[in-house]
Formats: structure tokens, sequence, C-alpha cells
């Protein structure tokens, strides 16, 4: 993803998160008796930088190693290297606090006073007030230092809202250390998680440095809203008071509050810079960003004398995206402070993110044809950091290090960006120079290189935690942002994918171990209906069998010699087996009976209370789980214990999966040696079981009990009776069923009595009925059971989605800044299902919609966010700036075009509905009249009469299209449905000069016809590339091209199938700058005449132009530009005279185009464009029958705009010159046409107010 993209797309961000902290410079504003004398932020950023004598430490806050703060630093004028570290968040990450990592090195030991430049601690006492929040310090894992407003003695705003802290002291011993700092409560004031941090400073005890405020300036108790308010009331023109004042309610993101009391300052001191300042920087906070930058032209033109102003201005134009703005701010820089290498570099910047490269490499190159000193190049090098430019910094130092050989700063300089851009050889290879040339650098590499490697064993310490404990979220998550904040941003988003994962994982675990029991009891049901399932029909066969053999027994003994052994064998064998079967079966009946049906009450209730808790959810949010994404995300982790198995399990929950888990594969997972995966699998044991049961039967779930007989009697929630039920599946019933691994001794021998037989088959007949209403049971339980578990997954899925919303909405920041809007919209969208009022959720998911191309989205979420807060980040101008963009528009326009035997007149009225960012509707209606008056001549025998033929030619189109946006701003393409009625050949009488009339001069009106007109638009572009095209079919329109001599009367009607196409090529994008200025465009036409269905010709014309741009100056809006043109048109096919047949007509020429545009009131502007053409012209060329001649074209348009409507007028002519013959037209020394266009044009939209 390009800087200039990252730094846009992030530009509301930081915009937001400088919102809630903007003091205005308050401290270094004068008091009302002196309001000049201001103090230059950047000055004192340039002293800071400076290195303090001895031995005190600096470290930035952009310097941290890791961090979950933010994404990345916020550029914040007046702040250390103009960058800052900035907290403020409405919730925890995680269970683990937000922390910022720093290392640094200690060059001796012994105390330190402990200072550090930020915002406002809060404060320990509940009745203080209490802007920010406290936070702790540990030092080497020392005992950590609590930070709150009863400890600290505070300083004056050095840069808004950031102040000097004096925290307390430490002790060090010389060498490597590290520096946390931990936030975990909240600011009072709005119960958000807020801390600013822009450097802290170690001071040895006996140092001094200009850095730090003097003693007499701190505070031991620092200011509040309710002292100030007090303070105005008593002192009204207390300029300081207000500026302090609204430094306060801007830090805790009050702009109203904040502009309402500036107001006031400003009415007692108009131009103070201070209170100008503070002024832009607040409406530009509070949304309104063209406002702000208005604001800034009144700063900058109080305090032209103050560079920062114009570089704050500039920088603010250039990341909100007003780009020209921008150019405007630092030309009025360089105006007042000529060939400023800040300006200048800056400057050079904004045209680079504006894709004007010729320009910026030439700002570039100025601004470093001014470095004339060490300490330029480095000031120079500083603001190529700040805009992430390290190749531009790199080619810096190396030339500035053979100018100034003997600089170690520049040295340092180098060494340092090698590092940083991980060019490791060529770090060592400039160090083992520099150290040879100049050996005072050996120490000042040794501890640039110190920090690095501290910075990378940091690292290496969370990689190994992670590798240590797969489970351990809060090590996952540091990582995460220690690989974002370094810039690894690929390795930190597959973390962060992980992160979730593992919290997705653990989350089921948990839910699931909530209700093992119910799940275990439905184990226990499904097992014991596989068990039972045969039972009632082999008991109730066996005891009639032995009722039958029974009778025949005592049959047989009534007959004399009847052999009784084979039946007597029958019954024994019979009795033998109904009897193991009845007592399996009551044994598993009487398990099911004091193991389930105690809990079958609890159980339906804890399930309808889920089933409620779901349905209340669907009915509030119509939510549904995302079953989908969370599986993938399952699938994709790379370093969590099982997690294909989990998402297998969860895909199974959800349904019918075409991949449930295999009893072989958990089988081979059961018997692994690892704990670890043993655990795990422990912990999915009764779910695997329940699934295994629903989706592969009975057998194989009993076949995986046994598998997992080891991990399930490790449970600690399985029940007795599964235990009991094991025993029973591994002997008797287990045998009976041809279990694998059923052992045990066989049952006893019955022995034969046909009392007990016969009581034997009763109690099996009675019991085979029971049987079979036990089995109705338990299938109605299983789907009991079956419901808790899958509601409970529901429900886990749910409150899973709202407690990663803080990860999800960072990981969906942090994709958008990867260009993956796919993957953001998909995670914040996750966000928005179950917490649709998450406001900083919408408003970066409307960001994602808007890059994304998806307009109509975008802007609904806009307007959603506005009708909750009004004042949420720049909400209002986001969603105005899409309003503008693809509002609907409109045009009108009615053209008159007169030639020396024609005039038409033709009227345009269209309307586009743009629906939303796939589809829109464009309705356009249309008339057209031509008129002829040719002279002639009518003589027979009696009369000779000179009259003029006038007729007529109308039609009238009707068409609707609807573009479908196949890729938004990419790939359009248009069906359009049409109609026009045309009468072709309405024909006004003509009317003899002389007494006698040939015709009676009255009007004879032919019939109008309705013909279909169906079509086909399309467009696609690129950055450099725009392809336009279009097809249709119907009349073959009359317009100019209809000979005057041809009789209306007689002429039948023609259609044609007309393709046309325009390919635009835009090179200014080219690194070479020759392009630059660069376009060309190739286009035509080719039309197939038809006449009754046959074609009769084909017309063409091929048109090719490329232009060079003179003059581009985007304030005020002017563009100068030559052209040359070429044209050629031909018509291959039947003779007739019907219609106009160009004849190899070649046209090629020079033309210059102009446009200029002025504000001339509010929301008012005037413009003026035009173009003059001239150039060679010739029919029927390469034949050598014409002669060439000079055809020269003029157009002028002028146009006054009124807000959002454009009103045009147009004046165009073209004159041949030297031809005898000009197509089919008569010689009259020359063909000419002279056209007038009024023209409306107009945009339709609706924007956000406050």
């Amino acid at each position: 993803m390009s800087k200039r993209i990252r730094r846009i797309v992030m530009a509301s961000v930081a915009i937001f998160l400088l919102a809630v902290a903007s003091p205005l410079f308050a401290q270094e504003a004068v008091d009302a008796a002196d309001p000049v004398d201001a103090v230059d932020p950047v000055d004192a950023v340039d002293a800071a930088d400076e290195q303090p004598t001895r031995a005190a430490i600096v470290i930035e806050g952009q310097d941290a190693v890791s961090t979950n703060f933010a994404p990345e630093p916020v550029q914040l004028f007046g702040a250390g290297g103009n960058l800052a570290l900035q907290l403020n968040e409405t919730s925890l990450l995680s269970d683990a606090p937000y922390y910022a990592d720093f290392v640094f090195v200690a060059d001796e030991a012994g105390e330190y006073e402990l200072w550090y430049g930020g915002s406002l601690p809060g404060a320990a006492d509940p009745l203080l007030a209490s802007y920010g929040s406290p936070f702790n310090i540990t030092i080497n894992e020392e005992e950590p230092i609590t930070i709150t407003a009863e400890g600290i003695r505070s300083g004056p705003v050095y840069s808004t809202p950031y102040r000097w802290i004096r925290a307390g002291s430490v002790n060090l011993d010389a060498g490597e250390q590290r520096l946390r700092v931990t936030v975990d409560q909240r600011r009072r004031y709005d119960s958000r998680f807020f801390l600013y941090l822009d450097r802290f400073v170690l001071v040895p005890e006996g140092v001094t440095t200009p850095l730090l405020p003097a003693e007499e300036d701190l505070l031991d108790e620092p200011e509040s809203i309710e002292d100030l308010l007090i303070l105005l009331r008593d002192e009204p023109t207390n300029i300081q008071a207000y500026l302090q004042l609204a430094h306060l309610y801007t830090l805790v993101g009050d702009h109203i509050n904040a502009l309402r009391y500036l107001g006031r300052a400003q009415i007692l001191e108009a131009r103070n810079p201070a209170l100008l300042q503070a002024i832009a920087r607040n409406t530009i906070w509070r949304g309104d960003l063209e406002g702000g930058l208005g604001a800034y032209w009144d700063l900058v033109s109080a305090a032209p004398d103050r560079i920062d102003t114009f570089l704050e201005a500039g920088k603010i134009a250039a990341w909100s995206g007003f780009l020209g703005a921008s150019e405007q701010y630092f030309l009025a820089g360089l105006s007042h402070h000529s060939n400023d290498p800040r300006l200048l570099v800056n400057l050079g910047f904004t045209y680079l993110w504006w894709d004007r490269e010729e320009q910026a490499r030439e700002y570039f190159a100025r601004a470093e044809r001014r470095v004339d000193s060490p300490a330029a190049v480095l000031a120079l090098g500083a603001e190529y950091r700040i805009n992430e430019a390290p190749q531009r910094e790199e080619a810096l130092y190396r030339e500035g290090l053979r100018t100034f050989p003997d600089s170690l700063e520049i040295a340092e300089q180098l060494y340092s960006v090698l590092l940083r851009q991980g060019k490791t050889e060529d770090a060592r290879e400039h160090r083992r120079t520099v150290e040879q040339r100049l050996p005072p650098a050996a120490e000042a590499m040794a501890r640039i290189e110190s920090r690095f490697s501290l910075r990378e064993e940091v690292i290496a310490g969370f990689e190994a935690a992670v590798l240590e404990d797969p489970d351990d979220l809060v090590a996952r998550a540091e990582l995460a942002q220690t690989y974002f904040w370094i810039g690894r941003r690929a390795e930190g988003i597959r973390v962060y994918r992980n992160l979730l994962a593992a919290q997705t994982q653990r989350t089921l675990h948990a839910e699931w171990a909530d209700v093992e029991e119910h799940t275990w009891k439905g184990v226990y049901n499904t097992l014991a209906q596989y068990l039972m399932r045969p039972l009632p029909g082999e008991i109730a066969a066996d005891s009639a069998a032995l009722v039958a053999a029974v009778q025949t027994y005592r049959t047989l003994q009534q007959q004399e010699g009847a052999d009784l052994a084979p039946t007597r064998a029958t019954i024994t064998t019979t009795a033998a087996r109904l009897s193991e079967a009845i007592r399996i079966a009551t044994t598993v009946r009487d398990l099911y009976t004091g193991a389930i049906e105690p809990v079958v009450e609890s159980a339906g209730e804890y399930r309808d209370a889920r089933t409620s808790e779901l349905e209340a959810l669907r009915e509030r949010l119509n939510w549904k789980p995302p079953l989908e994404i969370l599986v993938e995300e399952l699938n994709r982790a790379s370093d969590i214990r099982n997690n294909r198995r989990t998402a297998r399990i969860l895909a199974t929950l959800a349904g019918p999966s075409p991949d449930p888990p295999a009893p072989a594969e958990i089988a081979q997972v059961a018997a692994s040696e690892d704990e670890n995966e043993r655990r795990a699998l422990r912990k999915e044991a009764p779910v695997l079981l329940a699934l295994t049961a629903r989706h592969l039967g009975r057998a194989a779930a009993v076949r995986l009990w046994y598998d997992l007989e080891e991990e399930v009697r490790a449970a600690e929630s399985i029940p007795a009776s599964l235990l009991v039920f094991s025993e029973l599946m591994r002997g008797a019933a287990g045998r009976r069923l041809g279990t694998p691994g059923a052992d045990g001794e066989p049952a006893p021998e019955w022995i034969f009595d046909l009392d007990a037989a016969t009581t034997l088959a009763e109690e099996g007949a009675r019991l085979s009925g029971e049987l079979a209403l036990t089995l109705r049971t338990l299938e109605q339980h299983d789907l009991l059971f079956r419901d808790i578990l899958g509601k409970t997954t529901e429900l886990a899925l749910f409150y899973l989605q709202t407690n990663t919303a803080p990860e999800r909405n960072r990981l969906g920041e942090l994709l958008i800044e990867e260009d993956d809007l796919a993957g953001a919209v998909e995670q914040l969208e996750l966000v928005r299902a179950v917490d649709p009022d998450n406001l900083a959720t919408l408003y970066i998911l409307a960001q994602a919609y808007r890059r994304q191309g998806q307009w109509r989205r975008a802007q609904d979420l806009f307007a959603s966010i506005h009708r909750r807060d009004s004042t949420f980040r720049n909400t209002i101008a986001l969603h105005n700036q899409i309003a503008r963009q693809y509002a609907d528009e409109f045009w009108g326009s009615t053209t008159v075009i007169t030639e020396p035997q024609r005039q038409e007149t033709r009227t345009t009225m269209e309307y586009l509905w743009r629906v939303n960012s796939r589809y829109g509707i464009r309705g356009s209606l249309e008339s057209g009249t031509v008129r002829t008056r040719i002279p002639d001549f009518f003589q027979d025998e009696t009369i000779a009469v000179a009259y003029v033929r006038r007729s007529v030619y109308q039609d009238y189109a009707v068409r609707v299209g609807v573009p479908f946006h196949l890729r938004p701003d990419r790939f359009t393409l248009e069906p359009v449905l049409g109609a026009r009625l045309v009468a072709h050949n309405l024909y006004y009488g003509s009317r003899p000069e002389s007494p006698i009339e040939i015709w009676d001069g009255a009007d004879l009106f032919g019939t109008y016809q309705l013909e279909p007109e169906p079509g086909l638009r399309w467009e696609f572009s690129t950055r450099e590339l725009y392809l336009a095209g279009s097809y249709r079919f119907g009349v073959y329109t009359a317009n100019l091209d209809i000979p005057p001599e041809t009789s209306q009367l007689e002429r039948p009607i023609f259609r044609s199938h007309m393709l046309r196409s325009d390919l635009s090529w835009d090179l200014r994008g080219r690194p070479d700058p020759v392009w630059t200025r660069y376009s060309q465009r190739t286009g035509g036409v080719a039309e197939a005449i038809t006449a009754d269905g046959s074609v009769e010709g084909v017309r063409y014309r091929l048109a090719q132009e490329f232009r060079y741009a003179i003059l581009r100056r985007p304030e005020p809006l002017t563009r100068i530009g030559l052209a040359v043109t070429t044209e050629f048109e031909d018509y291959q096919g039947e003779e007739s005279r019907w219609y106009y047949r160009p004849d190899k007509v070649f046209d090629t020429g020079l033309r210059l185009d102009w446009q200029a545009y002025r504000p001339i009131a509010t929301d008012t502007s005037w413009g003026v464009t035009g173009s003059l053409y001239g150039g060679y012209y010739q029919t029927r060329i390469g034949e050598g029958e014409d002669d060439p001649a000079i055809r020269a074209v003029g157009r002028l348009t002028g146009e006054l705009t009124r807000r959002n409507v454009a009103f045009q007028l147009g004046l165009s002519g073209s004159r041949v010159l030297g031809s005898g013959d000009i197509g089919s037209f008569p010689d009259d020394g020359g063909y000419y046409d002279i056209g007038v266009t009024f023209a409306v044009v107009g945009r339709n939209f609706s924007l956000l107010t406050r």
C-alpha cells in the first residue's frame, strides 16, 4: 500500500486523536498586553532534539519497541520529531492493560529525575478533576511507579496538549534498560483509557537541560475547568485563561465549548495567533474540515513570520485530501520564507501524493540544494523521516557525508536509517568505514546498535512467549502489536488472526465446559439408544420362541418315547439368551432412569432459557452466527493446537458437514504421547462423541468411545453412569453386539426349568413393550441435549463477537491500511452485527466501504453515525464529500446550428439517479428538428418559375438506461432501452415566386412512425486508461447527414447498427518526467446502414489526438493545452442519394484549448472554456480529384456556477475554404456552420449539517 494512501486513510484517525488534545499553544500564547511574541514550536523541537549535556537521556514516544496504544504514532507539530504516541480508547483490547515498551542505555549509574512530555495523568482522589488516566511506569521489572495527578509537578504546555511533567526519580544501573508504561484505569471524565506521550527525559542528579522548564514554572496542582470558569467570571478579559480553558475542553473532546470560549477571546484580540490557531484546530476536530482550513488562512495572515503555521496548515490539508489547499499554504509560506527547506520538501510531498511527480522531484531538489550545513542536512532528513521516505533520507545523508565528511551526526543518522530499513550489511560496511575515519564514532555507533539490538531482543522475547504457551492470548496480542509498531504488518496481521482464532477456540471450550454435564448425559442417551435399539425386537422374538418351545416340550412330554433333548436344548439356549438380554436392558434402563430422567426437567428449562435468549438477540439485532468466517479463521490459524479439529466441530454443529471429525483421526490423537494434545482432546471429548453419534451413527460413537475411554475417564464431570455403561459394553452387552474390544467371562449357563422359562418369557414380552416406549423417550431426549449443545454454541459465538470487538476493530483498521478492504469489511461487520451502535466501528466500516467503491453503504453509515452523534469525528465532511462526488446529475441543453441551406434545433434532457454503488438509473428525452431551404427552378411548356423548396425532419426519443457498476469506479455496463418517434417526410408546401402556384399551399404531413432503439454502453478505467463505448440499433437519424437537395417526401426510413469507441491514455503517472504533461485519445465510430433488413453500406470515422498540457494551475483553476488531431471518414457500400456519403475525407491540424475558472462570491464562480482549431482538409484524398482545403473551427463557452448548478452559453463555428466540392454540398465558395448552445447542468444531493 502506498504511503500516500495510508496517510489519507489514517488522516481522519489522526485528526480525531489530535482532536481530544488541543490547548492550542495556550502556554505559548502571550498575555493580553503583548500578543505578538509567540514562541515558534518548530524552534522548540529543534532545541529539544539536541542531546542535553552530560548524560540526560531522551526517549521519544514514537521509538517504542512495542505498544498497543495505537497502530502508529500521530503527527503533532511541536512534539519531538513532530510525532507522538497516543492512547484514546473506550475499552481494553483484552484482559491485559494498554502498554508501551521502550529500551534505552544509561551510560552511568545513579539517581535520575524522571520527566515525561504528554497529557496530564488522572487523579487518585475521586474529588479531583481527572482529564487523563493514571498509569504505571516499570523500569527493569522493578516495583511499578504509579503516576497520578497528586504526585507530579506540571509545567507549561509546549505543544497542544503536551506539557512537561516531573513524575519523580528512579535509580538506574549503567547499561541496557527496559521501560514499560501500562494503563489499566479509565479517566473519570468520560471513562476512556487516555494517555498521550511525546517523550521521556531522565536527568542525572545535578544536571540541567534547556529542554525542561525551570523550577519556578512548575505547578503543584494543574488547573481545572471549574477553576478557570470562576477565574473568567472574575477576569473576563484574561486571554490566557480563555486559552487554558479551551485547552481543557479540547482535551476532553468538547470542541463546541472550546470554540465558544475562543470566540469570546477573539472579540478581545482578533488577530492573536494562539487564538486563531486554536480556532482552526478545533474547527477541524469538530468535523468541519473546509471551515478549519479556511481558518488557517486567518492564522497565516496574522502571523506570516511563523513558518510552523504554514507547515501545520499545509500538512493538515494534505492529510485530509485537500491537496490543492495544501499547495496554496506551502506556496504562501514560501512567499514569506523564500526557499525554506521544510516548506519546499513538504510541498514536494503534497505533489507526490497528488501524483504530480515531476513537480515533487523539482521541490525535493530545491530543498536539497538549500542544504548548506550539517544541521541543515539533519533537519531535512528529519522531514523525510516524518514523511516516511527512508530511501530519500538515506540518499540525503550519503550526499551530506560527501559534502561534510567529518560530520559525526550525519554518519550516525545514516547508520540508523540503514538499520531501520533492514540493510544490515550496508550498515556494517558504513560503520566500519566511519570508525576508521572518525574514531569517536565508535561509541555513538555502538549505542545505536545497542538500541536496535535491544529492540530485537524484546521482539524475540514476545515470539518465545507465544511458542512456549500458544494458549497465552496476552502474549499473542503483545507480539501482534509489536509487529505492527515496527512495520512488519503482514506478520502482525497473521498473529492477530491467530489471536482471534485462539479466542474462538478458548471461548468454545469454556462454553462447552459449562454444559459438559448435559453433553455427557446426551452422550449416554445416545449410547443407550445404540445398545437398546435391537433389544425390544430380540427380546420379543426370544420370548415368543421360548413360549413356543415350552409348549412343544410339554406336548412332547405327553407322547411316549418322544425325543425331548433337542427341545430341551432350544429352551435352555433361548432362555439363557433372553435372560442376558433382559439383564442388559434392565441395567441400561435403570441407569437411564437414575441418570437422565432426574435432569430432564431442568435440562428443558435450561434449553428454553437459552432459546429465549437467542430469540431476543435475533429479534433485537437480526443476528446470525458467522460460522463460515469463524471456521475459516480457525482453519487458517497457523500455530494453534487442534485448530482444524475445532473448526470441523464448529462446522458440524451448524448442520450436516461435508467433513466431520473422523473417529480414526481422533483415535490417532488419543494415542499421542503429547499431553497437551490429549488435554485439548479431553476438552472436546463429549462434543466429539455427541457429533459422531449424530453424523456418523451410534456404532461409530461406540467405537470412538473405546478410543477415547482413557481421556473420558480423566474428565472431571463424567457421570458415574457412563463408567458403568463402559463396563457393560466391555462385557456382556459388547459381546452380544459384537463390539470390538468386548471381553469378560461368558454368562452362566441357564438351569432348565419349565416354569421359570414360562415366567421369563412373560417378563420378556412385557419388557419388550416397555423398552419400545423407553426408546421413543430417549429419541426425544436426544433432541433436547442436542439443542442444549447447539444453542450454547450459538450464544458462545455471539458473546465471542462482542468480546472480540476491540481486536476486530483494530484488525479492520490495519487491513484497510494494507488495502485488504474485503478482509476489513468482514471483521468490522462482525462487530457491527453485535454492537450496531458502536460509532467507532461504523466510522471505520464506512471508510472501508468508501475505499471499496461502495459509496452508498459508506454514505448511509455516515448518516447513521450523524443521527446518533452529529459531532462524531469527521462524519459530516466525509458524508458530504461522498454526496457531492456521487450526486444525482441532470442536464438540459438546446442547440441551434445554422448552415447555408439548413438549420437544426436539438433539445436534450437527462437525469442520472445514482441509486447505489452497484447500479443507477438514467432517463433522457430528446427532440430534434431539421429544416432545409433549397432554391429551385420549375419550367414546363407554359411557365418558368423560381421557387424555394422547404422540408422538415422531426424526431423525438425517450431512453432509459441502467448503468451497472460491475467494478465500482472501474467497469460500468449500461443496457439501454429506448424508442424514437420519427417523421422524416414532413413537407411544407413550396410557394413559387410568381402569381401561378404549382401547389395549393396546404402543408402535407407525413405519418409519424415509432421505432425501437435498444443499445448498450460501457466504460472501463484505470489510473492511466479510460475506455468508453456504445452500441445502438435504431433509425438512422438525419440530423446534418441528409443532403439538402434530397426530397424528404420520397425518402424511406433507414436503420443502422452503430458502434462507437473511445480510448484515452493519461501518462502523467509515468515516472519519466517527459510524459507528465502528455495525454492521448483514440476514437472511432462505425455505422452499418440497413434498408429492408439488408446492409446498404458502412460509414466510419477514425480519430487520433495527442495533447500537451502547456499550463496546469489548480488554484485558481487554469488549463491551457495544445493538441494535434487527425480524422479520417469514409463510406463503403452502395451508391445512395438519400444520405450523406463521405468519400475519403481527411482532416488534420492543431488545436489550442483553454479553461479558466474564478470564484466571484460565496458558492459562486464563473469560467470560460474554448478552443481554436486550424488544419488541412481534403476529400477523396489520394485520388487527386479534389483540391485541398483549409478547415477552421472555434468554440467559446461561458459558465456561471451557483452552488450545485451551472449555466452555460456556448458559441461555435466552422469554415471550410478552398475546396471546390465539400462532400455533396453545392459550390458556394466554402462551407460554414454557426451554432449556439444553452445548457444547464446540475447536481442533486443531500448534505448533513449540525
